[in-house]
């Protein structure tokens, strides 16, 4: 989380990719090069193309809670201030996971 602010601060994120469907996971496209670290050295294999690697941003990070600072709608508002685009991105192949519910009548005798 502190690299991926630290690259916001010196201009190096070019968009960010929430997955849908709570956005809880993101991808950030940083320059290679012009900050404190580079994408070798916070993550040794993600490949860069073209001077621009594609980083997660941390493991469990965002993660909506809508009341909490760590919630994508407020990385999304640091996003907009920072004049960087942003993207939620559904797979639209994924199939759904189905809930599993108790069938009728099998309420529990007290």
């Amino acid at each position: 989380y502190s690299e991926f602010l630290q690259a916001l601060k010196d201009k190096r994120v070019l968009g960010v990719d929430f997955i849908a469907p709570n956005g809880d996971e993101a991808y950030a496209l940083v320059k290679d090069s012009g900050g404190t670290k580079s994408c070798s050295a916070i993550n040794p294999d993600a490949p860069v193309v073209d001077g621009v690697c594609r980083l997660r941003m941390g493991e469990g990070w965002p993660v909506e809670v809508s009341n909490s600072w760590s919630s994508p709608s407020w990385v999304v508002r640091i996003l907009d201030n920072e004049q960087v685009p942003h993207a939620l991105v559904i797979d639209l192949k994924k199939k759904p996971q189905r809930a599993v519910y108790p069938k009728a009548g099998g309420v529990a005798k007290l």
